[in-house]
């Protein structure tokens, strides 16, 4: 009885041993400055560059994945992503921005891969469904993923309200990013 139990405490450990994918996760977040000047028509589509933020905390996450790897990541997956409007923002809720669907993408080597989506958003933050593995990308765009330099793409249907108004919605995308050996 003894070594049943014992067995069954240590199993996802010796399960883990036997394993040999060895990974990494950090959140790297980036703010982007949304304004009704900037939505043409009722259409917003904002790029901003994953390693201008102060500190580049997607550039740490790299550095700090090859530590951990001992290598460079051969894989990287976003497993979470969520949506949230800052406080500095003149509107109250992203039901006040977005109608319909918001998407966020990588722009890889000239192409924008999905990350996640939301659909009608309400309220200061949501989460976004994900959908973003690199295990698919073609060497170039990986490359990109890697140097860390490419685009954050923003885009969605504004409401009338923003998109006629003089309005701003100061947002944080937060992405949970796991790298892999």
């Amino acid at each position: 009885m003894r070594n049943a139990l014992l067995a069954t405490l240590l199993a996802p450990f010796l399960l883990a041993c036997g394993d040999d994918t060895v990974n990494y996760s950090a959140p790297v977040g980036i703010n982007v400055k949304l304004r009704s000047a900037d939505v043409t028509g009722d259409a917003v589509l904002l790029a901003k560059s994953i390693n201008t933020e102060q500190g580049n905390p997607y550039g740490a996450f790299v550095n700090a994945a090859e530590r951990a790897l001992g290598r460079p990541p051969s894989r990287i997956v976003v497993t979470y992503l969520s949506l949230e409007l800052l406080g500095t923002s003149t509107v109250t809720g992203l039901n006040q921005v977005f109608t319909g669907q918001v998407s966020i993408g990588f722009d890889l080597d000239g192409f924008v891969r999905p990350v996640g989506t939301a659909t009608n958003p309400v309220g200061v933050g949501v989460p976004m469904a994900v959908s973003f593995d690199s295990a698919g990308l073609d060497p170039v765009a990986f490359a990109d993923l890697l140097g860390g330099g490419f685009p954050v793409v923003l885009s969605g249907t504004a409401t009338p309200a923003f998109s006629g108004g003089n309005e701003t919605a100061d947002l944080t995308a937060t992405f949970g990013f796991m790298a892999y050996k």
